[in-house]
């Protein structure tokens, strides 16, 4: 992709955080006690960062539509975790319509139904583990939802990429939390979100595994 048809979907993405950012502020404020709300230009700079990276990779394809939508809201989704620890339900549901819709329009128009029918199984398979560790109070229902969001995008690339790019976002709330009981916070692991790690470790492996021009 050239430079400024990557800076442009950069833009675009600037753009869908500007439009997402009442939502962010409508949490924060909605918290007790209230929180400040990140500055304006800071979320949508990241959003723009992610945009771009994700066009370099996949080019104009419906693939990049798909992971823009779990970029675009992902951002805020994890601003949202880390300010009052909630995935609210109407960026996680959007954001799985975005990649559903893609991903199904990509698989008929191009026949890629065996990507479609491992990304469908890799949701299953995430949600089916993360369900259980949410009955057993391990972790939110958002966080459930989100990992089976990662998962079926995850799961279109590659079953490499869902072991990779689940189990890193694991690995780095894990380390987060053990290195906060280390230095003595008890109870660390209730005050410290897991939304924004799945999608840190999640994001690399979308961008590693992943191509517009290979089927897999």
């Amino acid at each position: 992709m050239q430079t400024a048809a990557v800076l442009g979907w950069a833009l675009v993405g600037a753009a869908l955080a500007l439009m997402l950012r009442p939502i962010v502020i409508r949490y924060a404020a909605a918290s007790e006690p209230a929180t400040a709300p990140p500055p304006l230009g800071l979320l949508e700079a990241v959003t723009a960062i992610v945009f771009a990276a994700l066009a370099c990779r996949f080019d104009w394809s419906l693939e990049l539509v798909a992971y823009s939508g779990i970029g675009g809201f992902g951002v805020p989704l994890a601003t949202i975790d880390l300010l009052v620890h909630k995935l609210p339900n109407i960026l996680l549901g959007t954001a799985f319509a975005v990649l559903g819709i893609s991903l199904g329009a990509d698989a008929a128009l191009n026949a890629h139904g065996g990507n479609f029918a491992r990304a469908a199984s890799a949701m299953a398979v995430a949600l089916a583990v993360n369900g259980a560790l949410y009955a057993l109070g391990g972790i939110a229902g958002g966080d459930m939802k989100l990992a089976g969001l990662l998962g079926t995008g995850l799961g279109w690339i590659s079953w490499e990429a869902v072991w990779a790019g689940l189990a890193a976002g694991w690995l780095l709330g894990g380390t987060v939390v053990g290195a906060a009981r280390i230095v003595g916070k008890q109870g660390a692991s209730g005050d410290i979100p897991l939304g924004p790690f799945l999608l840190a470790g999640a994001l690399p492996f979308l961008l590693y595994f992943g191509s517009s021009t290979v089927v897999r």
